[in-house]
Order: C-alpha cells, then sequence, then structure tokens
C-alpha cells in the first residue's frame, strides 16, 4: 500500500510539473509595428492626380495581431518646373488647412481601403505641384509605423 502511494505522489508530481512547464496561449506583449502596402498612389512617388478629380486611394494595411487606425495628413512642397503658373495662389485646401483623414479598422489583421482621401475632389484653383502624404499607422497596442508618399497635383 505504501509502495502504491509512492507511485501515485510521484505520478502526480510529474504531471503537475509537465502542466505547469506548457506553453503559456499568452503571445506575450506586441511590439511589432503595422504595415502599408500601396496600390495609390505609388509609393514611388511617380503618381499624378490632376486637378478636378479626386484623390484616389487605395492600400493593404497588415499587422500581427490587430490594426487600430491610420491618419493621413497632406503638406504642399514646392512647384514643379511644368506646374509654373498653373493654379492661382492655394495649395489645395486639405494642405492649406492641416487637414487629416482618418480610418478607424476594426481590429483586423489586414485591410483593404480604397477611396478618395478626404472626400473632396483637387481644387481646380489649387497650386500644382509636389504635394507630400504623410500615413501613420497604428495598432491596438499602439505601435505605430510612418511613411510618406510624395505625389503630384497638375
Amino acid at each position: 500500500m505504501k509502495k502504491l502511494l509512492n507511485i501515485l505522489t510521484v505520478g502526480l508530481l510529474a504531471l503537475s510539473v509537465t502542466s505547469s512547464c506548457k506553453k503559456s496561449d499568452d503571445p506575450g506583449p506586441d511590439e511589432q509595428a503595422p504595415t502599408i502596402e500601396f496600390t495609390k498612389p505609388s509609393a514611388d512617388g511617380s503618381t499624378v492626380y490632376y486637378r478636378g478629380m479626386s484623390m484616389d486611394f487605395s492600400a493593404t494595411f497588415r499587422d500581427d495581431r490587430a490594426l487600430k487606425q491610420c491618419q493621413v495628413n497632406i503638406s504642399y512642397n514646392s512647384v514643379t518646373p511644368s506646374s509654373i503658373l498653373k493654379g492661382i495662389g492655394s495649395p489645395w485646401g486639405p494642405a492649406e488647412n492641416g487637414d487629416s483623414d482618418v480610418f478607424l479598422f476594426d481590429g483586423e489583421k489586414e485591410e483593404t481601403i480604397s477611396t478618395n482621401l478626404f472626400d473632396e475632389d483637387i481644387e481646380i484653383a489649387c497650386l500644382a505641384g509636389e504635394y507630400t502624404l504623410t500615413f501613420v499607422v497604428m495598432d491596438e497596442s499602439e505601435n505605430t509605423f510612418t511613411t510618406t508618399v510624395d505625389v503630384t497635383i497638375e
């Protein structure tokens, strides 16, 4: 009987050690920033938008856990040689006013967005030239990825 009790005790001890060494379901802290893959505008800065048209945007966002949001800002850089004397004197409204466009995600690992940035057409009378779009993508753990894309408005 004592031998059987010792065997059961050793067996229970082995079982508790084995179960306590099992891999945890907790993946640990999220330290990986999200990413963005552009379809339009092209990441190489070759995209030209025309006044009177929309600023079409399409990209796929990815994260290892859960996406939260992307904020887009636009700034006016300079007149291009081909655009001298095009436009009246002010950059496109969203660039001049410091407007942001924000996409909220629903916690998925991957989302594709296709939309008209800033929800308005490019003003016919705005300054033509080089603009920079700045994208700040954030995941649910508030890891961020920032990238810029240069575009031309003609």
